[in-house]
């Protein structure tokens, strides 16, 4: 009884180690599994529970089998490669991350040999990605974007993202911010509101606030995205979103965010959800409450502004109908691109991205999605 005792204890030590310290952890710890069971049909003397033994090893044999086939199959072949002469993002005391101010970075992306994008990013001193200049003289107010790599333009060049764009086709009449940024969600929009880190870079009068919204920004206001973890932390009071501090300070909904990161090196648990949604409507009405807060916030500070969300609808995606509908029942000025986009409906929107290998939008989506923008808020 002590050997298996001992056995069990060493099993669950180089789990526990293997779950710590490897990128493909399960592999590992059902084959762990597989060897204790094959010491406990060995040391048993009892001839059922030595079946039992035997039974459960072939089972855990078999996970650790197609685990492992899982990781080999998943074995990307992207690579991504960013040139620049500083870090492509550092560490910010209220938005947890953002760009490096006053860098340029060269771009590419590849799967299996062949280019998926090639695109310049270039930051100005405020730490925002560049914007088209505006006119010298007649300049109407600013308009502000705010969201995560669709906004920011991931893939594209400077002069193709939808904020230099809507810029651009506008003439110069307007100054236009891009306070997008890579894994951003609306909780970074809310906290630079909140913080004034926005009014010390944006230029007075604001005249219209552009959020652009995609499904999962839902799971990043709940704090489970492996690159957002000292980002701002929001809790529902009241129905309002309130700030909470940061996700690494925050000790409540601590064994959530550990369990949800390891869950995340299963993959045979990923290939059984991969149709789900890992969030829950708890999370929907936090992601709502931040995005009206951040609403509220902008009526407030620029009482003339108005304030739209631009919402990716995926085909197939059972949520976003719950997102939308508790977007609206706090009256929030919903757009949703299936209606501008007719494409998102058909083929998984593929002619809208930048490739069958990214879902991002191309160059061409960010320059219709400025044409329509243009024609919504009658620029």
């Amino acid at each position: 009884m002590l050997k298996w005792i001992l056995a069990v204890m060493i099993t669950f030590a180089l789990s526990a180690v293997s779950l710590k310290w490897l990128a493909e952890p399960f592999v590992w710890i059902f084959g762990f599994l597989f060897l204790l069971c094959l010491v406990s049909a060995a040391w048993c003397r009892r001839s059922a529970v030595r079946a039992a033994a035997v039974n459960a090893g072939v089972v855990f044999l078999g996970l650790a089998l197609f685990e492992l086939y899982l990781t080999l199959s998943a074995s990307s072949p992207f690579h991504l490669d960013r040139q620049s002469d500083k870090p492509y993002s550092v560490l910010h005391p209220v938005l947890g991350y953002r760009p490096s101010p006053d860098n340029r970075v060269i771009s590419r992306r590849t799967h299996g040999g062949e280019p998926v994008y090639d695109a310049v990013y270039t930051f100005d001193s405020r730490a925002l990605r560049i914007s088209p200049p505006a006119a010298p003289d007649g300049i109407a107010g600013s308009i502000l974007f705010f969201g995560g790599s669709y906004t920011f333009g991931y893939g594209v060049n400077d002069d193709e993202t939808l904020p230099y764009q809507t810029g651009l086709k506008t003439g110069g009449r307007y100054r236009v911010e891009n306070f997008g940024f890579e894994g951003y969600g609306p909780h970074q929009m809310l906290a630079a509101l909140e913080s004034g880190l926005v009014d010390s870079l944006a230029q007075k009068p604001v005249l219209h606030v552009v959020y652009q919204a995609i499904y999962g920004h839902v799971k990043r206001v709940t704090g489970r995205a492996e690159w957002d973890r000292s980002g701002p932390r929001y809790e529902i009071r009241d129905g309002e979103a309130v700030f909470a501090g940061r996700f690494d300070q925050v000790e409540t909904g601590k064994w959530r965010v550990l369990w949800e990161r390891n869950l995340a090196k299963f993959r045979i648990g990923q290939r059984i959800r991969q149709r789900g949604i890992p969030f829950n409507s708890r999370d929907i009405d936090l992601f709502a409450a931040i995005v009206d807060r951040a609403r509220g916030i902008c009526r407030r500070k620029y009482p003339t502004s108005t304030f739209t969300v631009l919402f990716w609808d995926e085909t197939g995606v059972d949520v976003c109908q719950e997102i939308i509908e508790k977007l609206r029942k706090r009256n929030l000025n919903v757009v949703l691109l299936s209606g501008v986009l007719p494409e998102l409906e058909k083929n998984d929107g593929l002619p809208l991205r930048l490739g069958p290998r990214d879902r991002h939008p191309n160059s061409e989506t960010h320059a219709r999605l400025a044409e329509f923008l243009i024609r919504h808020l009658d620029l």
